[in-house]
């Protein structure tokens, strides 16, 4: 009797320890996480047609776990900008909107002409969970009637916020007035840490044919904030906005195609700070060339630029080595004051070759623990054939140094081959989860198109993956396989160190009752 306990002690042990090394998974940072739509990746039709094309400009993610899209949609009767919700599982949130989503209506402010086709540009979410966005309207007849500015404000659940503006939209023109050469374009937008909102913008005065830009900024109901502006005129490109926790505003841009990008910064009037960069350009820093490793790479485009915690701040964008004719990916950062971070990498920057071919940097963003994100586009000659188009997603630790945590190497790829073309944005979640927006997969081409990355290292014990609740109580990069730590003995399952101990205590127990077996 005691020996054939003894033996189903065992054999219990045996099994369950089998059992547990054959099913106890990792999945690592950069795996798809297929809590997001189950397979790690979601497609949603807003106009149930499957035949028009949609596009998300901008992923906010929120605070309860979910997802926010900021989107272009298009219908029989033209083009909307939309707003999507999704859950933390990756589905509609049904609370949000009509079935988890808005589609702004075809407004006319009086005195501007009706807007006939809408195209959303930036947005972002406030503290309270309201969403602003901005949107360039254009008129029917836009060879007379320029595009305008939409700024518009929803709730969290979707509908206009009324205390925002006339009933949850601006409409301005901040300064251009003839023809379609008075086009007002935002480019991005940034909140400052008391409500204002900050909106950098192309536009054309009058008939100039001088393609400028400027910033504007709205106090927190809507109207035009006065004691601010900032205008550069004759510039090609002024592209990026961030706001500092001082309330100074950074800005991307340059004048001409044959001058290098710079930053600007502001002071809270929208005068240049003369505390900022320097001594040849005061009040702004050059972004011309990077030194990597001895060899000069000249930036040939500024793509986004965010503000760290500390008061630094980074800049991602498209660098060119000396000789080269194929552009990579760089990062640099910079000391509060505009010079470079020494501390970074080389010199305060980095750049990145992904695969060989020509590579950019569309988004950057910093997780809690100072690591920073990248994301991109990159040429994958090796993975989708010559000259194929894929997405890339890049983590480096916070001196510069590629994580070789994430996927191995620091860079994940998705090529045409997995069905990823090119990446339109990036955000990082609350849990460490990184959520990108990209063009879709040839299924479901017309859609808009997500996919969330684990941020961490997780674990997975057969088809069972930690829910979003447990993960969202883990803090974000932690040890996040404490989830399933080999030692662990929390609900529901012991660790491998128990099933060792018991198989172990059975076999000992079995050779006791052979000895005594023997004996008698």
């Amino acid at each position: 009797m005691n020996l054939s306990l003894a033996r189903r002690a065992s054999i219990f042990a045996a099994g369950a320890l089998s059992l547990t090394l054959a099913t106890k998974a990792y999945a690592g940072p950069a795996d798809l996480d297929p809590r997001w739509g189950g397979t790690g990746k979601v497609s949603t039709d807003v106009d149930g047609t499957n035949t028009n094309d949609d596009r998300i400009v901008r992923v906010l993610p929120s605070h309860d776990g979910g997802l926010i899209a900021l989107a272009n949609v298009r219908k029989s009767d033209g083009d909307y900008s939309a707003v999507v919700r999704y859950t933390a599982a990756g589905r509609l949130d049904s609370t949000f909107g009509t079935a988890g989503h808005v589609i702004l209506p075809h407004n006319q402010q009086p005195g501007l002409p009706a807007c006939s086709s809408q195209e959303t540009r930036a947005g972002a979410l406030q503290a309270d969970g309201k969403i602003v966005l901005t949107v360039v309207c254009r008129p029917q007849d836009h060879s007379s009637q320029p595009a305008y500015l939409n700024v518009v404000r929803l709730n969290a659940d979707g509908n206009f916020d009324t205390s925002f503006g006339d009933a949850g939209h601006v409409y301005d023109r901040l300064g251009g007035t003839v023809g379609f050469m008075g086009d007002v374009v935002p480019s991005d937008l940034a909140l400052s840490r008391d409500g204002k909102i900050v909106v950098p913008f192309h536009y054309f005065e009058d008939d100039s044919r001088l393609d400028n830009y400027g910033v504007a900024r709205f106090n927190a109901d809507g109207s035009r904030d006065t004691t601010f502006a900032f205008r550069r005129t004759a510039g090609t490109e002024g592209a990026r906005v961030a706001v500092q926790s001082d309330g100074k505003v950074l800005v991307t841009g340059r004048d001409n195609p044959f001058t290098p990008y710079g930053i600007f910064r502001l002071n809270a009037d929208g005068s240049s700070d003369t505390t900022f960069g320097g001594p040849i350009f005061t009040g702004s820093i050059a972004l011309d060339v990077i030194n990597e490793n001895g060899v000069e790479a000249r930036i040939s485009g500024v793509s986004n630029m965010v503000v760290q915690p500390d008061g630094k701040f980074l800049v991602a964008g498209n660098a060119r080595f000396s000789g080269s004719t194929q552009d990579d990916i760089f990062v640099a950062r910079f000391n509060p004051n505009g010079s470079p971070d020494t501390t970074f990498h080389q010199n305060g920057a980095v750049v990145t070759d992904v695969a060989g071919g020509d590579d950019g940097a569309s988004r950057v963003a910093i997780q809690q623990n100072g690591q920073i994100v990248v994301g991109g586009y990159a040429t994958l000659p090796a993975d989708g054939g010559a000259g194929s188009l894929g997405v890339a997603v890049l983590r480096y630790n916070a001196d510069g140094s590629l994580d070789t945590a994430w996927n191995g190497n620091g860079i994940a790829r998705f090529d045409n081959t997995t069905s990823y073309e090119t990446l339109n944005d990036l955000a990082i979640g609350p849990t460490g989860r990184v959520f990108v927006a990209s063009t879709p997969p040839a299924a479901n081409a017309h859609d808009l198109f997500t996919f969330a990355l684990r941020g961490t290292r997780v674990c997975q014990e057969g088809s069972r993956i930690m829910s979003n609740e447990e993960e969202f109580s883990i803090a974000d990069n932690q040890a996040a396989d404490s989830g399933c730590q080999l030692a662990n003995t929390g609900a529901g399952h012991k660790g491998l160190a128990g099933y060792l101990m018991l198989a172990l205590g059975a076999v000992i127990a079995r050779r006791r009752l052979r000895r005594q077996s023997a004996r008698a």
